[in-house]
């Protein structure tokens, strides 16, 4: 499916969930890496899931990790924007690792606004 054509893999894809509905999963990840700028809505559009369906898929634990993940990179960018201005309040580098819960290294290479 990886290196098929974009009207074929389609094809096959929807052919796939029909006969074997247990392998969507995979068939996801699949046109998640294969179709990387597509959003997930596109991707259900284009293989005729419906939304009841998509409501089923935020229960899955992939979904579920997805989602966390990217709940935890965004917390984190946050706390790393925060650290130029800490560092503008006199707040050393190390209350701020310790403060926000981040590795030292990491806040040390944070750039300051300058």
């Amino acid at each position: 499916m990886l290196v098929e054509p974009e009207t074929t893999v389609i094809k096959e894809a929807k052919t796939l969930i029909e006969r074997a509905p247990e392998h969507l999963n995979f068939i996801e990840q699949v046109f998640f890496y294969k179709f990387k700028d597509l959003s997930r809505k596109e991707i259900l559009k284009m293989l005729s899931i419906r939304e009841e369906f998509e409501e089923e898929l935020k229960k899955t634990r992939a979904y579920q990790e997805i989602l966390q993940e990217g709940r935890q990179e965004g917390l984190k960018e946050g706390k790393l924007r925060a650290v130029a201005f800490l560092r503008e309040l006199g707040v050393s580098d190390e209350v701020i690792a310790e403060r926000l819960e981040l590795p030292l290294d990491e806040v040390k290479k944070v750039q300051s606004k300058q």
